[in-house]
């Protein structure tokens, strides 16, 4: 995911080496900017904090858990458990009998670990 975002033709020339990558890697680290979306760098191959911008816009974050990376590994988790069948032994004591549990909880540990890996692909 990241080999294609760097390799994008609107990112190529900016990531052409090594450091440029390790460099927009640690700012995206750095107090976790890659979970925003910031409001005019909503597009997959304008990612906020990418050295297209010299600096990273100094209006406050928005779209917590929004971002690009952060919804493509997220997707992928979803798309992947489509028709998956609800397990009646490890629903929830206490819940409701006809509510499943992704219903009832939704998949917010699913969510955490999509912003997990994420970050790892930073490092």
């Amino acid at each position: 995911m990241l080999e294609q975002f760097f390799e994008h033709e609107t990112n190529r020339a900016a990531f052409q080496d090594y450091d440029a990558r390790q460099t927009w890697a640690k700012e995206q680290l750095e107090n976790c900017n890659f979970v925003w979306v910031q409001p005019h760098e909503v597009s997959f191959s304008t990612m906020s904090g990418s050295p297209l911008t010299s600096s990273l816009p100094q209006e406050p974050p928005i779209g917590l858990m929004r971002a690009p990376f952060v919804l493509r590994v997220f997707a992928t988790h979803l798309n992947s458990i489509v028709g998956a069948e609800d397990v009646p032994e490890l629903e929830c004591v206490g819940s409701a009998g006809d509510v499943s549990s992704v219903s009832r909880y939704p998949p917010v540990g699913a969510l955490a670990l999509a912003l997990t890996a994420v970050s790892m692909f930073s490092l």
